[in-house]
């Protein structure tokens, strides 16, 4: 059965108000935003649908889907702010179906990776060639000043398994750094097939020296990567690469960031991403909301996304089995004097490989109206979301005050920010049913963690430069770790 806005249970959706606090500010809307409706042409199985009210709907399938907004209730007649959450879960039980896999592996051989760097990116690139099964592609791009095919992409098995491995062998270290000439060339290789599981993993220790330098252009070179249904993994080595330019990629990708400090941690990275890659149950995963006519979208919570008239798209790319990732939409509106308020319609479609076949569900959030000027409190799932959201943007920010000298300002922002995640925390675990708090606690927990460490390296200002190199290298350690933090729980 498709899930729908049945009027009849409004009042069983009053029954799942939560009891967090949160206030929103009125704020006036700009004119012409009521929409034409657009529906969707295409065709639309019916989800498996374990729960709905108003507020809130849950879809079962290899990709579960998982939508709610902020607040259930909302004063009629007013113009306010509220959340759209869709999280999506891959079924960690699932198993995908063989399906074609490509790794492409593009190490920085610009000359500061000379000798430990260089050696252990060629073993941990070896290491992953020996893992892959036969019948996988892998190819090898490098890159100093400009990016070169070491390894076309080869289908591996006994012939060519051994071939690949001496390629990789002869890796040598000098030039420049482009990281967008290695992305590029990987984009190259990339478009010569479809259909399968590609993964990106880059590897970098430097600032990029040529090609694009500036953060919006790399982010549209990784558009362009994504486009084609690839994620990038970047990895960072050692203290001195850029982590806004890598985390950047990552997340126009909807891959991962990891910071390596030493270089004999990169096999354990490349085996860690393998293991996703060789479990991917879903892929070319998107989330499309269809805003109500008078509903604007606001921002989408850091993800990228395009918007056609009323139409929100999100592109979360392959889920490995037991995956999440989240879409969070704060939207604006002016409600009516009714009884409810529809909000917005959320879709979710993605090649499901368990099944070989496409799939999709779909559902409808509504908000219930008062005409007393209340408001339910925010709900605990969208509170924890916001909240994370919040983490993410005080780690970087911290970073940006710290290498600008403000130690002070740094752990300001990020002390404030744990303070409102530890008061927030007790009262939406408080608020939540019996079933949900532990995860709930447990995603807390990990945003405590991150807010915590951060506190503490921004105890001591940023060291001179006459200090010593081991100071100054902890002090760069300490950026990347946030970066690297940030970067995780925004994933």
């Amino acid at each position: 059965m498709k899930v729908r806005t049945v009027g009849a249970l409004a009042a069983l959706g009053m029954l799942f108000t939560s009891y967090s606090v949160w206030s929103l500010t009125a704020d006036a809307v700009r004119p012409g935003s009521g929409r034409e409706r657009r529906e969707w042409t295409e065709r639309r199985d019916p989800p498996r649908t374990d729960s709905r009210t108003a507020a809130t709907f849950t879809a079962r399938g290899t990709l579960a889907m998982d939508a709610r907004l902020g607040h259930e209730r909302l004063p009629g007649g007013e113009t306010l702010e509220t959340f759209v959450l869709v999280n999506v879960r891959a079924d960690d039980q699932a198993s995908g179906r063989p399906s074609s896999r490509h790794l492409a592996i593009v190490v920085d051989r610009s000359g500061s990776m000379r000798g430990k760097r260089m050696t252990n990116a060629i073993a941990a690139a070896q290491g992953a060639v020996r893992r892959l099964a036969d019948g996988d592609v892998v190819s090898v791009v490098d890159y100093a000043g400009f990016g070169h095919v070491l390894v076309e992409p080869t289908e591996l098995g006994p012939d060519t398994r051994s071939r690949v491995d001496a390629r990789i062998a002869g890796l040598t270290a000098d030039g420049d750094t482009c990281i967008s000439c290695g992305l590029e060339t990987a984009l190259e290789l990339l478009q010569r097939r479809s259909g399968g599981v590609d993964r990106v993993l880059l590897v970098s220790d430097g600032e990029a020296t040529t090609g694009v330098r500036d953060l919006a252009g790399m982010r549209r070179v990784a558009d362009r990567v994504r486009s084609t249904g690839a994620t990038v993994t970047t990895i960072g080595v050692d203290v001195d690469y850029n982590e806004r330019m890598m985390t950047a990629i990552a997340e126009q990708t909807n891959g991962r960031h990891y910071f390596v400090q030493t270089p004999e941690a990169l096999s354990a990275i490349f085996d860690q991403e393998l293991s996703g890659l060789e479990r991917t149950v879903a892929r070319e995963a998107k989330v499309e909301l269809e805003l109500e006519p008078g509903v604007e979208l606001l921002d989408a919570g850091g993800r990228s996304f395009q918007r056609e008239g009323s139409r929100v798209s999100v592109a979360l790319g392959s889920f490995a089995a037991g995956e999440e990732r989240s879409v969070l939409a704060r939207v604006r509106l002016t409600s009516t004097r009714g009884s409810e308020q529809p909000i917005a319609r959320a879709r979710l479609t993605y090649d499901d490989l368990t099944t070989g076949s496409r799939a999709e569900s779909d559902g409808s959030l509504t908000a219930l109206l008062t005409t007393d000027g209340s408001r339910s409190s925010l709900d605990p799932e969208v509170e924890e979301r916001v909240q994370r959201s919040g983490a993410v943007t005080a780690l970087n920010d911290a970073n940006e005050l710290f290498k600008a000298g403000d130690a002070a300002g740094a752990k300001r922002k990020v002390t404030a920010q744990l303070d409102e995640v530890r008061e927030r925390r007790a009262v939406a675990v408080a608020a939540a049913p019996a079933p949900a708090k532990a995860g709930l606690s447990s995603r807390f927990d990990k945003e405590e963690a991150a807010l915590g460490a951060a506190a503490s390296a921004f105890a001591e200002p940023p060291p001179a430069a006459t200090a010593s190199p081991e100071a100054i290298r902890e002090s760069k350690a300490a950026l990347k770790r946030n970066a690297a933090e940030a970067a995780d729980l925004a994933f």
